[in-house]
């Protein structure tokens, strides 16, 4: 499968084995780069890296995946292996972002501007990475201590790259 633009190299490795580890096809990646006016600036510029051609190329460290053909356990495998490959992941329902359920993921190791930090940040909280901040009842790995431990180190590492 081709790595689409806007998604940074290193997240679309980790994206495309967390597919395999599920076992579904990784042909779902819906929005990278972007400035959809639903997304309010989430899918906007993180940064830069160099690309398989040789030439910078802009990414963002937010994806969103579309789940609209896959059964709730296999969205919910696909969940918990992104998160092992290093994701925060939540699950959007239709209406307020997109007219299909997906899933709004970022790559919590590269630099990212704060408004994802800030999602990553309530990710480790079981919060929705949304305004209000709610309680995320799709995130039931909390009990996975040494796994929150990691992304949350990862999550600090991040934030200080310059």
């Amino acid at each position: 499968m081709k790595r689409k633009t806007g998604m940074h190299i290193t997240a679309f490795r980790a994206f495309i084995t967390a597919c395999y580890e599920s076992k579904l096809s990784p042909n779902r990646i819906g929005q990278t780069l972007g400035g959809a006016i639903l997304s309010h600036g989430t899918h906007a510029r993180d940064g830069e890296f160099i690309n398989e051609n040789g030439k910078r190329e802009s990414y963002s460290a937010a994806v969103d995946i579309r789940i609209n053909d896959i059964t709730e356990q296999e969205e919910n495998r696909l969940m918990l292996r992104m998160r092992i490959n290093q994701f925060a992941v939540w699950r959007r329902n239709a209406g307020v972002f997109s007219r299909a359920p997906h899933l709004h993921a970022i790559y919590i190791p590269l630099k990212k501007k704060e408004i994802l930090d800030r999602q990553v940040e309530d990710f480790l909280n079981a919060r929705s990475g949304l305004a209000g901040h709610r309680t995320d009842w799709f995130w039931t790995a909390h009990e996975d201590e040494a796994l929150l431990d990691k992304l949350r180190e990862l999550h600090q590492t991040s934030k200080s790259i310059t």
